[in-house]
């Protein structure tokens, strides 16, 4: 596929592609051969994209795999998406928006994926994720793998913005480490694959891009999640408050003042001085204290 190919058509006015959620679209044949290289992929795989956008890195998934499932926003894309990728009997389309809300996935794509691919087996998620969804939409497909079974998520290979990754790597005493450094580190193993220049994308985003390779981590217990999202937003409402002052609202519920020294935390730490493995440990000591 030539480059020209891949550029904006006259169906869509640029003012209306840059309203779509923050996507940008890939417009380099290169990057986009590169990325499906990278994503290590078999033939018998079962991929699911988000933000089918103008179909380019689904043209390119397509060939390689037992099938793409991919889910756009836009009718007006998806619609393009469907005639450009004619030739393609592998590939499902999906008009849905990825999240219900920013706390949940939505069911209508999930339910639409189950009836292709068995939510039991295997899928590997490969995707150009529009920017505003893309740090909830990853944390969520992680909580989904392992809070409701079946959803077996073998890896993601995903295009976020270079801050969104960097945050995903970030550790403590580091500016980006946060609640999102704590929740995808907790569920996964993190590397960046390559950065993405701002010239492989129309229109062009002011910022650079990152390529991120994220593994679900075995042995991650499920029923504590929920607590430790709800504690580490908690912790980090107020970077620069002590920890103890943060997680105040906590005490009228947990014995949180016991926690501390069997977690080895002091309440005097700002959150984000505390590590990934510490947070989890209280999380789940907390689940314990309720559970009775």
């Amino acid at each position: 596929m030539d480059s020209h190919l891949l550029r904006p058509y006259n169906f869509l006015p640029k003012k209306e592609l840059r309203s779509f959620l923050g996507q940008n679209f890939i417009i380099d044949p290169m990057f986009l051969r590169s990325t499906v290289r990278l994503a290590r992929l078999q033939s018998e795989d079962m991929v699911l994209e988000f933000g089918t956008g103008l179909g380019a890195l689904t043209y390119y998934l397509a060939p390689v795999v037992r099938g793409v499932f991919t889910v756009e926003i836009s009718a007006r894309l998806l619609k393009f998406a469907q005639n450009f990728l004619k030739s393609y009997s592998n590939v499902y389309f999906c008009l849905a928006d990825a999240l219900r809300n920013k706390n949940s996935l939505n069911p209508a794509w999930i339910d639409a994926f189950g009836e292709v691919h068995s939510l039991s087996k295997p899928f590997v998620v490969v995707a150009n994720l529009p920017y505003q969804i893309a740090s909830s939409l990853i944390v969520l497909l992680l909580r989904r793998h392992f809070e409701e079974a079946p959803f077996a998520l073998k890896r993601m290979l995903v295009l976020v913005q270079r801050e969104v990754g960097e945050r995903f790597l970030a550790k403590p005493n580091q500016k980006n480490y946060g609640r999102l450094s704590v929740m995808v580190q907790s569920m996964a193993v993190v590397r960046r694959v390559k950065l993405a220049p701002p010239n492989i994308f129309w229109p062009r985003p002011r910022v650079m891009s990152a390529l991120m390779e994220v593994i679900p981590r075995k042995g991650v217990e499920g029923g504590g999640l929920s607590y430790l999202d709800k504690l580490v937003r908690l912790a980090f409402t107020h970077r620069r408050k002590k920890l103890g002052f943060n997680l105040a609202p906590l005490a009228s519920s947990i014995r949180i003042q016991s926690l501390w020294e069997e977690v080895g935390i002091d309440p005097s730490q700002r959150p984000e001085e505390i590590s990934v493995q510490k947070y989890l440990r209280l999380a789940l000591l907390w689940k314990k204290l309720e559970d009775g």
